[in-house]
């Protein structure tokens, strides 16, 4: 649409939003456009159009090429913190296991830390069963005494294998609002973040606490769910110490994904959607969309 306007074509362009009401521009000779007022116009328009579609649920294919991701800069990748997935289960299947220069993260249950890991299932399970403790009786003692309430986190070395046990929310027993949600979220983030920083390393393979049938009624939108843990992410990563923050910004970081179905709401939702650039570019211009009463509009309006 924005490259439309910058070739030689009809002396009238339609420029329609499915969120604003139709506008049409009309061109002058080519000539007249100067290399700024073709690089304000694009940005304008690419940013606002892209928002709008992102907004109904469209998947964009601008989204990779003028999106940034948000901080602290995870990318979403389509494996579980295993390197395996929902169609490949085998550990390492996708991508390799973890190393010595790698921590991930557990998504443990309150009952699991306080109780001991065997009997575990899902994602925990699989853990415990490739750290190899997944028989023991109990957790090491500073993870239990670490770990007294949903939204803590602990970090443990089972040999070379770094882990970060984390407890989230159950959202299937507890009725919160979406704000609610989220600041738990950014609590039990903000832990695991502390404590992988407290590791050592400069890998962390990250993955949706809460998620699967924790999630209760935010699970059953994906979308939802993995806007919520990309704001939750964000606000965490900002809540730490500068330390920590620039710690944090300079590592390796992977929002694991193991429900390949998902990956696609996850990528979206892990995107900033405006373009980088100054202010003016970064900023959608309302004022210029939204002058339905001025009829044909000419482009010497424009900075």
């Amino acid at each position: 649409l924005a490259q439309g306007l910058m070739l030689p074509g009809p002396a009238r362009i339609p420029v329609t939003s499915p969120l604003r009401p139709r506008l049409v521009l009309r061109r002058r000779s080519p000539s007249c456009w100067t290399a700024s007022h073709r690089s304000w116009m694009g940005q304008n328009l690419k940013s606002c159009v892209l928002r709008d579609h992102v907004a109904n649920g469209d998947r964009m294919n601008w989204l990779d090429a003028y999106a940034e991701p948000r901080d602290p800069g995870a990318h979403v990748v389509p494996y579980g913190v295993l390197g395996n997935s929902s169609i490949s289960a085998g550990v390492g299947a996708v991508a390799p296991e973890p190393d010595d220069n790698m921590a991930f993260l557990d998504p443990a249950g309150m009952h699991h830390i306080q109780g001991g890991p065997g009997g575990a299932s899902g994602a925990s399970g699989a853990i415990y069963k490739w750290l190899g403790i997944d028989e023991d009786e109990s957790f090491p003692p500073d993870v239990v005494e670490a770990i007294t309430a949903p939204c803590m986190a602990k970090y443990h070395a089972y040999g070379s294998k770094h882990c970060i046990h984390v407890v989230g929310a159950d959202f299937r027993v507890q009725d919160v609002s979406r704000q609610e949600a989220v600041e738990m979220l950014t609590e039990a983030y903000g832990n695991a973040l502390m404590e992988f920083c407290a590791s050592g390393k400069r890998i962390l393979r990250l993955l949706p606490i809460s998620g699967g049938i924790f999630s209760g009624p935010w699970g059953k939108n994906p979308a939802w769910f993995s806007q919520m843990t990309a704001e939750a992410l964000e606000r965490a990563w900002e809540s730490l110490p500068p330390k920590e923050q620039l710690s944090v910004k300079e590592s390796k970081l992977e929002m694991c994904v193991f429900m390949l179905e998902q990956v696609p709401h996850f990528e979206r939702a892990f995107q900033r959607i405006e373009p980088s650039g100054d202010s003016r570019h970064r900023r959608c211009s309302l004022s210029f969309l939204t002058r339905g009463q001025r009829r044909n509009p000419p482009v010497s309006f424009l900075p």
